[in-house]
């Protein structure tokens, strides 16, 4: 087993392994298949992820360090609950306001090609991907990263992953950005309080079903 990641290595980890979600959205601005653009998109999580599983497995990181950690059964409901009803209300209320606010000025979109079977396929595995590696990387690894950097700091660790979250949405135009740091904030606060995102995962696939079914 290797020596675990110092906190500086963690924070390196971290940024290295959001590297290909930004790259991926270009393939919202340039791919128009919707096999392409989800093989494309398939590979940009499922590769960090599989980097993510080495560090793991050789003892670089830790369960903790990506919050796979189970934080108790009446914790894991109430905050999937909390998570979940928040995610509502952003779908229903809360993007029309920002919507109302913030201009548009999406530099792409997603080609998805409804009724098809890979659109079903992707609402089932394509969603649970982005779900797992999002919150795994954007909030687990960026919680051990961001504190091992700076102790427990509340308000800059929230704010600089939520706005890290918010770049990876960055085709999306400001509109998504703005979504996407209000998600970051308050999906942060599962596990900075309980050091699992097994609920954010939960609640982010949900919310992700709704949004694209």
């Amino acid at each position: 087993m290797a020596s675990p990641l110092s906190p500086r290595g963690k924070a390196w980890a971290f940024a290295a392994l959001l590297v290909p979600f930004l790259v991926n959205d270009l393939a919202n601005i340039f791919v128009s298949d919707f096999a392409s653009w989800a093989a494309l998109d398939y590979l940009s999580r499922g590769l960090p992820l599989a980097v993510a599983t080495w560090l793991l497995r050789t003892g670089r990181l830790s369960r903790a360090d990506l919050g796979l950690t189970f934080p108790g059964w009446p914790a894991f409901w109430g905050h999937t609950l909390v998570l979940c009803l928040f995610a509502a209300v952003m779908i229903t209320a809360g993007e029309n306001l920002v919507a109302r606010l913030v201009p548009d000025l999406a530099l792409g979109g997603y080609p998805i090609d409804e009724g098809t079977p890979l659109y079903f396929y992707d609402l089932i595995f394509g969603l649970a991907i982005v779900a797992v590696s999002e919150e795994v990387l954007s909030r687990g690894l960026a919680c051990a990263a961001l504190t091992g950097l700076w102790g427990r700091r509340a308000v800059p660790v929230f704010l600089v992953s939520a706005a890290i979250f918010a770049l990876l949405h960055w085709s999306g135009g400001p509109r998504s950005l703005v979504v996407a740091f209000v998600f970051g904030l308050a999906f942060m606060a599962t596990p900075w309080r309980t050091g699992s995102v097994l609920p954010p995962i939960v609640a982010h696939y949900l919310a992700d079903v709704i949004a694209f079914w």
